[in-house]
């Protein structure tokens, strides 16, 4: 088998400036690097194909984007999501890092899908499409497609793209069909949809820019697009697991901060907006916190836009 292979990007991956500096430098054989890849349990001995390869993750002296250097071409990138993350790896980690098999996290990201497809609803329905079918939602990079099992349940069309072989058979033995690229929903869909969203994806592109350009034309005229991203605003040297997973440089290599992630999206033909308000909860204060939002809006790298320039919303 062969060994996985790197490339090197040139540019700012937002901007496309080739002016940047590196942040944060190393070895995958470097003491806390070997830590943090031995706790990912991958499928595979990782130390044997990785050992003193370089990470550099840098920062770009026109726009200030985090992104790494050094990236897994295409074919090894197919090994990666294929032979080094089983399913096994995935529910090791994602139950070691956020406890999603409690009821509590099962609760809360249920609730979090509905407040999604709330706003979906009144953002679609305030475009003038017609009431009376069905709106239609592309999950890009769906995963296990939870997002669309309580999509489907609220009426919404539901389509999913996802090239991890093992998270599109997790979503298969669910009974929902995963399409491996865009590519192929571009063969098999007879419509644009209303709505695209991007449930932590745009981290892992080696070109988000095209990306979300290709997001564009699956789109209707004002169409929504909703983008969630691990916020890296405080992040340069990984100290903790935590930070280290925000910016592993085999897969989360785009790092976001709030301002950085509205400034590509908005290069690429989009308008970020308010979403306002969606009420899932029993608890007073936090619908007063939810209320607050009509006003105000944090900064976080949990995003919507509409596709368009403000002048043509």
């Amino acid at each position: 088998m062969s060994s996985l292979t790197f490339t090197e990007r040139k540019s700012c991956v937002s901007c496309g400036a080739n002016r940047s500096t590196a942040v944060w430098s190393a070895t995958y054989d470097n003491g806390a690097v070997s830590r943090f890849m031995d706790r990912y349990g991958y499928a595979v001995d990782w130390s044997p194909e990785l050992g003193k390869k370089p990470i550099s993750l840098l920062c770009c002296t026109n726009c200030s984007m985090l992104y790494h250097e050094h990236i897994l071409d295409e074919e090894s990138l197919e090994r990666l999501y294929s032979d080094w993350i089983d399913e096994n790896q995935i529910n090791t980690l994602t139950d070691d890092l956020e406890d999603v098999n409690s009821p509590a996290a099962k609760f809360r990201d249920a609730a979090d899908n509905v407040r999604h497809l709330v706003r979906l609803n009144r953002l679609i329905a305030a475009s003038g499409y017609d009431p009376s079918r069905p709106w239609r939602v592309l999950d890009f990079g769906c995963g296990a497609a939870e997002f669309l099992k309580q999509a489907s349940l609220f009426g919404f069309e539901t389509w999913g793209v996802d090239f991890s072989t093992t998270r599109a058979a997790q979503a298969l033995n669910q009974q929902i069909s995963i399409i491996s690229s865009l590519r192929e929903f571009n063969d098999v869909a007879t419509e644009p949809v209303h709505a695209v969203t991007m449930f932590q994806v745009l981290e892992h592109l080696d070109d988000p820019r095209r990306t979300l350009f290709e997001l564009a034309d699956v789109l209707v005229d004002d169409g929504i697009l909703i983008i969630e991203v691990p916020d890296c605003s405080n992040v340069t040297v990984p100290r903790t697991f935590e930070e280290f997973r925000n910016v592993h440089p085999l897969e989360h290599i785009n790092a976001f901060t709030p301002e950085t992630l509205t400034a590509l999206v908005q290069s690429t033909g989009f308008t970020k907006i308010n979403p306002g308000p969606a009420h899932v909860t029993d608890r007073p204060e936090a619908l007063v916190r939810s209320e607050l939002t009509r006003f105000y809006e944090p900064k976080r790298t949990n995003q919507y836009f509409r596709k368009g320039s403000p002048t043509s919303l």
